[in-house]
This record gives C-alpha cells, structure tokens and sequence, in this order.
C-alpha cells in the first residue's frame, strides 16, 4: 500500500472517529506491505491521473497496485471501470 493511504486513512479516522482510533487503523495497515513514493512511481501515478482523470492520491494508488502487480480494491466511484480495480458499490446508508 503507498504511504499516502496511510495519510489518507489517518486524517479521516481522525476526523471521525479520533486520535485513538486514528493510530489503531494505521497500526493495522503497517502490518502490511508500505511502498514508498519514489520518482518513477510519481511519474506513473501523474500519467494514470491525467488519463483517467483522478485525484493525486488515487492516482498514486493506482500507480503503486499497478507496479506490484496487485488489484486495487476500491468503493471510490472515481475507480470505476478502470483496468486492475475492484470497484464495490458501497451499501446504502
């Protein structure tokens, strides 16, 4: 997973749910596989936003799963029916 997901996940637990519950979550996602952004990566992900118009984070997103050869699982509607990417509909509330 690409460091800005943590950043993500953090920001918004934070927002929600608090600090506690903020560094539990990332605690969690640190047990897996953190790749950190380099130039290439960059310059990937800026080539994927550009096309498939997303914003920067997604498009990192996307970079990272892409270059390790992972599927990106996703409920972000910006995803749909982008190659390599798991879109779900989220539930209704």
């Amino acid at each position: 997973m690409p460091t800005i997901s943590l950043l993500e996940v953090f920001k918004r637990v934070l927002q929600q749910r608090g600090e506690n519950a903020a560094l539990q979550a990332i605690a969690q996602m640190r047990q897996g596989h953190v790749v950190d952004l380099d130039a290439d990566l960059a310059i990937q992900a800026a080539s994927l936003g550009s096309r498939h118009k997303l914003p920067l984070a997604d498009s990192v997103m996307l970079a990272t799963a892409r270059a390790h050869g992972a599927i990106l699982w996703t409920q972000d509607a910006d995803f749909d029916g982008i190659d390599g990417v798991r879109y779900v509909r989220r539930a209704p509330r």
